[in-house]
C-alpha cells in the first residue's frame, strides 16, 4: 500500500469502487507512509496496524481505534480524533498540530518529541502517557487525566492546565517550561516558589544559560 492516496473517500465509497483493497477493518495491516488526507474513517477499526509516517490531515478519525497502533512521525495536523483509542499506541515524533483530543482515550500511549501545538485535549485520558520532550505550547488540557503521565522536559508554554485531574507538583518540576501557562492557584504558587526558573520563556532561558557558559 505504499504511496497509495484515498484523499477525501469514505470507507463507503472505497467499497463501491471494487478495489483490492476493500476494508472496513485495518487490524493489524501494514500501511507505511500512507497518504489519508481528509478522509472520513469516523468509527473505523485501525488496532494493531502499522501506519508510520501515514498522512491522516485533517481527517476525520473520531471514535476510531487506534489501540497499540504505531504512527511513528505521522502527520495528523488538524485531524479530528474525539472519543477515539489510541491506548497503547506509539505517535513518537508526530505532527499533531490543532488536532481535536476531546475525549479521547492516550491512556500509555507513547507521545515522546510529538508536536501538539494548539491541541485540545479536554477531558481527555492520558494516564500513565509518555509525554518525555513533546511539545504542548499553547494546548488545552483542562480537564484532563494525567495520573503517572511522564512530563519530562515537556514544553507547556501557553498551556491551559485548569482543572487537569490527578497532576502532582513533581510532574511539573520536570516540564522544560511554563511560561504563560494557566494552572489552578494551588500548583502556581508552589511553582513558582520552588521552581521560578520554569516560568522564564524558552528563549529566556536559553540566553541565561549562553551567559552563565560565557562567565565560567
Amino acid at each position: 500500500m505504499w504511496g497509495l492516496s484515498l484523499k477525501k473517500l469514505t470507507l463507503k465509497e472505497l467499497i463501491s469502487k471494487e478495489r483490492t483493497f476493500l476494508w472496513l477493518t485495518l487490524k493489524e495491516l501494514i500501511f507505511l507512509w500512507l497518504t489519508l488526507e481528509k478522509l472520513n474513517l469516523q468509527g473505523a477499526n485501525l488496532e494493531v496496524a502499522n501506519l508510520d509516517g501515514a498522512d491522516f490531515e485533517e481527517a476525520n478519525l473520531r471514535e476510531a481505534n487506534f489501540r497499540a497502533t504505531t504512527l511513528i512521525k505521522a502527520d495528523l495536523h488538524g485531524a479530528d480524533l474525539q472519543g477515539s483509542n489510541l491506548e497503547g499506541a506509539n505517535l513518537e515524533r508526530a505532527n499533531l498540530r490543532e488536532t481535536k483530543f476531546q475525549g479521547a482515550n492516550l491512556r500509555e500511549a507513547n507521545l515522546e518529541e510529538t508536536d501538539f501545538i494548539k491541541a485540545n485535549f479536554y477531558g481527555a485520558n492520558l494516564v500513565g502517557s509518555h509525554l518525555k520532550e513533546a511539545n504542548l505550547k499553547e494546548v488545552n488540557l483542562q480537564g484532563t487525566k494525567l495520573f503517572m503521565a511522564k512530563l519530562e522536559g515537556t514544553n507547556l508554554e501557553g498551556a491551559n492546565l485548569r482543572g487537569a485531574l490527578n497532576l502532582s507538583i513533581d510532574q511539573l518540576s520536570k516540564v522544560r517550561g511554563l511560561y504563560n501557562v494557566k494552572l489552578d492557584e494551588e500548583f502556581l504558587i508552589q511553582l513558582k516558589e520552588e521552581f521560578p526558573f520554569l516560568f522564564k520563556s524558552l528563549k529566556q532561558q536559553f540566553l541565561e544559560s549562553q551567559n552563565n557558559l560565557l562567565e565560567t
